[in-house]
């Protein structure tokens, strides 16, 4: 995700969206595996860790939406009933790091 901004956010962005719908599917009726579900939780801190194009409307070619969507997959990650405790130090300290953003 360290590329310059181009059209790749609308790819990137969307993704993070359909994580956080995945894992809010699971959490009503689990369809995952434990690893899936964990390489979900995990892709969902690293997306806002090391997405770097914060655009939101995108001239002539719409929203892009980076740090909405991937607040939403990351809030997914916060609110599954499998996520454990033990990663939210890596969500705030990702938090932290785009408000400095």
């Amino acid at each position: 995700m360290n590329q310059p901004e181009n059209d790749a956010v609308f790819l990137r962005t969307f993704s993070a969206l359909l994580g956080a719908l995945i894992l809010e599917s699971d959490n009503d009726k689990p369809i995952l595996t434990d690893s899936e579900r964990q390489l979900l939780f995990d892709w969902s801190i690293r997306y806002l860790k090391e997405e770097k194009d914060f655009r939101g409307y995108v001239t002539n070619k719409g929203w892009a939406h980076s740090v909405a969507h991937g607040s939403d997959f990351l809030g997914a990650t916060l609110s599954h009933h499998d996520f454990k405790p033990k990663s939210v130090s890596a969500i705030f300290e990702v938090i932290t790091s785009i408000f400095q953003n």
